[in-house]
Formats: structure tokens, sequence, C-alpha cells
């Protein structure tokens, strides 16, 4: 099951659709993933490049290298990581998926139809 962390958000120098993303720091008055997860955590998060490409996914975070991997992707790019220019913003984000399986548990633990 993903992490998540209210208030973290940083910038990342990553160019292209490699498998990780790297994070160069926090963007004011966010915090950083560092401040909230551990190497290893799994995050679900979002990627924001520019105006019309975004992406959420599920990647693991590594403290030491300051990388998110990317995994499980939903995007604007027919659900492949996008292209990512070099000034992109990356956050921690519980999406609409997350959001749906959730409710499903909470309907099946409250006794279903």
């Amino acid at each position: 099951m993903p992490k998540y962390s209210d208030q973290v958000r940083e910038v990342s120098d990553t160019t292209g659709a490699g498998a990780s993303i790297h994070l160069t720091g926090a963007v004011p008055p966010w915090g950083s993933f560092a401040t909230a997860f551990a190497t290893g955590d799994q995050i679900e998060y979002a990627i924001a490049d520019g105006i019309a490409n975004s992406e959420t996914a599920w990647g693991v975070y590594d403290a030491v290298a300051k990388t998110l991997t990317r995994n499980t992707i939903k995007s604007t790019n027919g659900n492949a990581p996008i292209n990512l220019s070099g000034n992109s913003q990356v956050y921690c984000d519980l999406s609409a998926r997350t959001l749906s399986g959730l409710e499903a548990v909470r309907h099946a633990l409250a006794g279903g139809l």
C-alpha cells in the first residue's frame, strides 16, 4: 500500500521518459519527499510538466539518490511515462483509482448489497 503525505512537492530536473525521476528540492512553501518518506517507501505521486503533460503513478522512493521510480502509470501520454522537460513538479497525490478502490473496500466492509 502506498504512503501519503500532505504538502510535499519537489522540482525535478529529469528529461525524457525514463524509469525514474530525480528530485532536486522542495517547492516553497511545501516540504521535500525526504522530510516525509524513507528509502523503499512506495508513494503515490503526480507529475505536472507544463500545461498539457501530466502523470499519476506509484513509485518507490530512494532517499540517497533522491529518486522515484515510475510504475503503474496513468498519463496524458497513453498511460506511458510522459516525456519530461527538465523542469517539472512532482507531488504526493491520492488518485481517483485509489479512491475508487477504497470506496469498494468500505462498501464491502459495510455489508455490501
